[in-house]
């Protein structure tokens, strides 16, 4: 005899602020999550929100991957080769900057690496620091900005990178 049935849902389907479906109900009634990961739906926020919420509920997670295909959620195939000739037109060098302990870091990576393969003028850096966006210096109250080390370098390291791309 059974004694007990394992839900399963799909989840983490919303963008960014936008949520679809009630996850955070269905996380109470589920004992598994299939999350999406990010292509046909969802994004690292969505997904690090929901994971660490399963996660606080004791709800198993997996993945739940899809096309890379927003519009036709993820049931289309994509056309490898025009997205390669797409990105073939891109002629302007790119500065990927990542945090090493960002929850974003996967997306940075890929799309380094997706440019990197197609052969553009890209380069990488990773930092590490506490927050996300850590680039943008805060301002404390007495109107001053308050610039960390790690700051200091990765804006001296943007600086160099447009005077190498700029001053030619």
């Amino acid at each position: 005899m059974i004694n007990e049935i394992n839900l399963n849902a799909d989840m983490g389907e919303g963008f960014g602020a936008y949520d679809i479906g009630d996850d955070e109900s269905l996380l109470q009634i589920i004992r598994s999550a299939n999350v999406a990961c990010g292509l046909h739906a969802g994004d690292p926020t969505v997904m690090h929100r929901l994971v660490s919420r399963a996660r606080d509920e004791g709800v198993s997670i997996g993945a739940h991957p899809g096309f890379n295909d927003l519009w036709g959620f993820g049931r289309r195939r994509i056309d490898m080769n025009l997205a390669k000739k797409r990105i073939e037109t891109i002629n302007t060098p790119i500065l990927v900057m990542g945090r090493e302990e960002d929850h974003l870091q996967g997306i940075f990576r890929t799309t380094y690496e997706l440019l990197a393969e197609a052969g553009k003028q890209v380069e990488w850096v990773s930092f590490d620091h506490g927050m996300h966006g850590y680039i943008f210096p805060e301002r404390e109250g007495d109107d001053d900005y308050q610039v960390d080390d790690v700051q200091r370098e990765a804006i001296a390291g943007v600086i160099a990178y447009l005077d190498r791309y700029l001053k030619k």
